[in-house]
């Protein structure tokens, strides 16, 4: 669970009472594997396995710890996210590992759990079902949301405020241009349209979504859009575009391959591009708006004989700060040579290659150099911003449009908002978050109980309900399943700062490196980083010393508040938060708790 910034701060008050020191599986930092823990039964070769994770605690996001389950190269997991609605996520496993064991510094702990082939395809069924629930209720809410902010346009008198978003025009420029021609094609369904009122959602039901007024209206603006966007050949807006490699001056130009790889696959998206225009489907517009995007991007790097790609970014991306990345420029470079080197290779796959690129793949190219140039843009200066987002990244770069004369009164625009915040409360109440009743822990039993029909003993071994025992505690739950489940294995994967003392620890004096590296200040394995919060001394690696040592970090947490106050008006606050952030962080450390481990900008794969 990794909820928004202040509420963390609260739960892991919550949490950090019932902690105790985990329990330590080897010393030198490296990662063992335990054959049959304990509760371990003997059990067939056949049967499959999966793994219960937990994960330490650590500043910002899960700052209790948190629990996952592991199923093949899939992690799942539930997030408390921005809307206060707590979901399951899935990641990939190595990515997963990337951010929470090396850039965050977390240890993780595992337990492979032997399960029959049958539990093992009940509970990933289970998952994915959940998922695409959830799923389907996340796009109902877009869908509520894009019909309550139509109905206000349309309410409103103001002609500056009578315009909506259209996903993909944002790529052209000079629409002004076609402009009154797309809205003299556009027109309501009906005189006096009602918003649409959905039932409410369930958790174990896959939702209908009926078709809007709202709907089939927005769904005609877009294809009047695209229609008049191809006849009048309207040329790409600059800003959204990328040309990887352009911050750095480092531009590979095309090679014949990749250049014969862009024509073929422009002739294909124009193929697809006239079955679409004749096709009778409803929602095709933004999908047109799209393929005409691509080919004319396609047509620009043909001509300039440079790979040019559309900005893949949604509009909430995560924006961070280009000084984060300015302040470690060795750290800086690394993370650009990687985002380079994966450019590099998906380019030869998807262009370089002896067969001609489908949108997929092309997609997945758009993503990755755009993540390349971004981090380059960032690090070089050219930008103050650095976005970021997880997941596969869809060109669709919304630009406004006016929606035309039909004014009508607000009731239906507040009936529309009404739709959206209820259908929104719903969702909290379905998908709620409870510090004890329902926090990652105890929602991942509840998934482990579903998937079994409550015969988790026989699938698993043994039987653990959601919050009893204080399974709720990650750690606590952790002991549990390892001393009830069908346990074969258990794991321990040091986080990013361990394994460098490990390793350090080979060629150096033990006792000199300890000096060393157990302050901020003369560490050379980590860099002192405004995220963590300001503090002196590391105490996860320590136990007896770890009051003294959480005095100290309280004592410099509180002159950097003082300092940050004063410096508020220059750093917008930055200073001060992290000041009270150190204090906060070091109240547990006078209890012997520990949950602040420092963390990492950029971690080599």
């Amino acid at each position: 669970m990794r909820p928004g910034r202040w509420p963390v701060a609260w739960i892991s008050f919550g949490l950090v009472w019932f902690c105790a020191l985990s329990p330590a599986f080897g010393e030198d930092g490296s990662s063992l594997t335990i054959r049959a823990g304990r509760g371990a039964q003997r059990h067939p070769t056949a049967f499959d396995r999966i793994y219960f994770l937990y994960i330490e605690a650590n500043v910002g996001g899960s700052a209790g710890g948190h629990t996952a389950l592991r199923i093949g190269d899939n992690v799942y997991h539930y997030q408390l996210f921005p809307d206060r609605v707590f979901r399951l996520v899935r990641d990939d496993w190595a990515d997963f590992l990337h951010l929470y064991n090396r850039l965050e510094n977390r240890t993780i702990h595992t337990l492979a759990i032997a399960v029959p082939p049958d539990g093992y395809r009940r509970l990933n069924d289970r998952l994915q079902q959940l998922r695409l629930i959830q799923k389907k209720h996340d796009q109902n809410l877009l869908a509520l949301a894009a019909q309550r902010e139509l109905f206000l346009a349309r309410s409103a008198t103001d002609e500056a405020e009578r315009h909506v978003p259209i996903p993909a025009l944002g790529f052209f420029a000079g629409t002004e241009r076609v402009e009154e021609r797309v809205i003299e094609q556009t027109q309501w369904p009906s005189e006096n349209p009602v918003p649409y009122r959905p039932d409410p959602p369930r958790k174990e039901h896959y939702p209908a979504f009926g078709s809007s007024a709202s709907d089939i209206y927005l769904e005609g603006l877009s294809l009047a859009w695209a229609r008049e966007v191809i006849r009048a050949d309207l040329p790409l807006a600059p800003e959204s575009l990328f040309i990887p490699g352009r911050a750095g001056e480092n531009i590979l130009p095309l090679n014949a391959r990749e250049r014969a790889n862009l024509v073929a696959f422009r002739a294909a998206l124009l193929v697809d591009r006239s079955r679409l225009l004749e096709s009778r489907r409803s929602d095709r517009g933004t999908t047109l708006l799209l393929l005409q995007a691509r080919i004319k991007a396609i047509e620009l790097s043909l001509k300039e004989n440079r790979l040019i790609l559309l900005d893949p970014f949604p509009a909430n991306a995560l924006r961070v700060a280009a000084r984060s990345l300015q302040e470690f420029p060795e750290e800086a470079a690394g993370l650009v040579r990687q985002a380079a080197g994966n450019y590099s290779r998906w380019r030869e796959f998807v262009i370089g290659g002896s067969t001609v690129p489908d949108e997929r793949t092309y997609n997945m190219l758009e993503a990755v150099g755009a993540r390349f140039e971004e981090l380059d843009r960032g690090r070089l200066g050219y930008s103050q911003i650095i976005r970021t987002a997880q997941g596969r990244m869809i060109p669709s770069r919304s630009e406004n449009s006016p929606i035309g004369p039909d004014v009508s009164g607000p009731a239906q625009a507040t009936v529309a908002a009404q739709i959206y915040e209820h259908y929104l409360e719903d969702l909290r109440a379905v998908y709620g978050y409870n510090i004890i009743a329902r926090n990652c822990t105890t929602e991942l039993f509840r998934t482990l109980e579903a998937a079994f029909d409550g015969e988790t003993t026989a699938a698993l071994g043994g039987h653990l309900a959601p919050g009893e025992r204080l399974s709720f505690i990650p750690f606590v739950s952790f002991d549990l399943v390892e001393g009830g489940y069908r346990v074969v294995a258990k794991e321990h994967l040091p986080g990013a700062r361990e394994r460098r003392l490990a390793d350090a620890s080979r060629t150096q004096n033990a006792a000199w490196l300890y000096v060393r590296e157990a302050n901020v200040f003369s560490a050379q394995l980590y860099n002192r980083r405004t995220e963590d919060s300001h503090f002196v001394f590391f105490t996860d690696d320590v136990f007896w010393p770890r009051p003294i040592y959480g005095s100290v970090n309280l004592l410099y947490g509180m002159a950097r508040t003082l300092i940050g106050i004063a410096q508020s008006p220059f750093d917008e606050g930055r200073d001060l938060e992290a000041g009270l952030y150190g204090m906060l962080y070091s109240v547990p450390e006078l209890f012997f708790f520990n949950i602040r481990k420092g963390s990492y900008g950029h971690v080599d794969r």
